[in-house]
């Protein structure tokens, strides 16, 4: 067997949103694989840290280095950004890693090491100056490589490697389940809370369903209680539940009939590939992510961006196609899925890169 890898993967914002989620299972699929000697630097979030303990993860725990600016803890801020600074430079030197991945804007920026290559794995555009230690940028989809390309970034440092759905067990916790009528269609949300995330054109859409549709929204975010005046204002609140952030998604998509994903702007769409790993059905607006993943009417249904009445449309059309039809489309995702999205070819396509921007250093 070839010598195996040194990484390290880097993610020091907080928050457990799925971006964050995302890292998770990035981690816990390098801790899985024989070819793979892996390290791990995140803030202390203390939930994160026992699931790693429990998996055998090693890992350093930071400060959260975007944290405190009020005036009487400045210095004592500052202090701490400092020593954390010097508590990474350690143990990086300790481990003499040959390739670091970092996530979001914070580690690329916090993190620097040119003995090894530093790749940053974006998932949304922003400032070349923001990856100014990195060697290498992954992107998840091709939109967000051209936007990088115009930040003037070279064709030869960026890559499309897409995500995988398949969610490990150590992220997953029972969680509360709402109790629904009986014979309800159940529609499934997953994502924060917030006005890219559309949640309140799935409400509005609601309205325009039948009686016995029922809508579960998953996340947690700053619109919490804008949503639920407007599921008041609808007089919806005995159909649409709100589930609070949850560990416990493969279960909720289980008791989905169909999984949505509004988004006003979406990147790539995590909830796409895990309704078609959950073999359920999908129905998404048409930004950036779900247009890339969804061929309309194939593998799932895509609506206008904001436009509520074409939302409920689909959502009709759905709950009413024919069972054949239906597996047909299931189908369809699945083999997407397995041929582009799985945990095994894009842990193979990290690993190819890996070993090529080694190489390409080492001549």
């Amino acid at each position: 067997m070839k010598n195996k890898i040194k990484v390290v993967q880097a993610l020091l914002t907080l928050g457990e949103g799925g971006a964050q989620t995302y890292f998770e299972k990035m981690v816990y699929a390098f801790q899985d694989d024989p070819e793979i000697d892996q390290r791990v630097i995140t803030v202390s979030l203390s939930n994160r840290l026992k699931r790693f303990d429990n998996a055998g993860i090693n890992y350093l725990a930071t400060g959260n280095f975007r944290s405190d600016k009020a005036p009487h803890r400045f210095v004592q801020s500052l202090f701490a950004k400092y020593n954390d600074r010097r508590r990474i430079k350690r143990y990086l030197d300790d481990f003499q890693p040959e390739v670091i991945v970092s996530y979001h804007n914070t580690a690329p920026e916090i993190i620097h090491y040119p003995s090894a290559v530093h790749i940053a794995r974006m998932g949304h555009g922003n400032s070349k100056r923001t990856y100014a230690n990195c060697d290498f940028i992954v992107v998840n989809q091709p939109t967000l490589r051209h936007q990088i390309l115009a930040k003037g970034w070279s064709k030869q440092r960026i890559e499309v490697i897409s995500n995988f759905a398949e969610f490990p067990e150590a992220l997953q916790s029972s969680g509360d389940m709402p109790e629904l009528p009986s014979g309800a269609r159940v529609l499934l949300t997953l994502g924060r809370l917030h006005p890219a995330k559309a949640q309140d054109t799935l409400i509005e859409a609601m309205a325009l369903l039948p009686e016995n549709t029922c809508l579960l929204i998953a996340g947690a975010g700053r619109l919490e209680k804008q949503l639920k005046l407007l599921v008041e204002s609808l007089n919806l609140s005995q159909r649409v539940f709100f589930l609070g952030l949850r560990r416990d998604v493969p279960a909720l998509l289980q008791m989905a009939d169909v999984v949505l994903l509004p988004s006003r702007y979406e990147p790539l769409g995590n909830v796409i590939l895990e309704a078609w790993q959950a073999r359920k059905p999908i129905i998404a607006a048409n930004s950036d992510g779900p247009r890339w993943l969804i061929e309309n009417g194939k593998n799932g249904l895509l609506f206008n961006i904001d436009e509520v009445k074409s939302c409920a449309d689909q959502i009709k059309y759905l709950l009413d196609m024919p069972n054949s039809q239906l597996q047909e489309m299931l189908d369809a995702g699945s083999e997407k899925l397995q041929e582009y999205f799985s945990k095994e070819v894009i842990v193979g396509q990290y690993k190819a890169l890996f070993r090529k921007l080694i190489n390409s250093r080492l001549k």
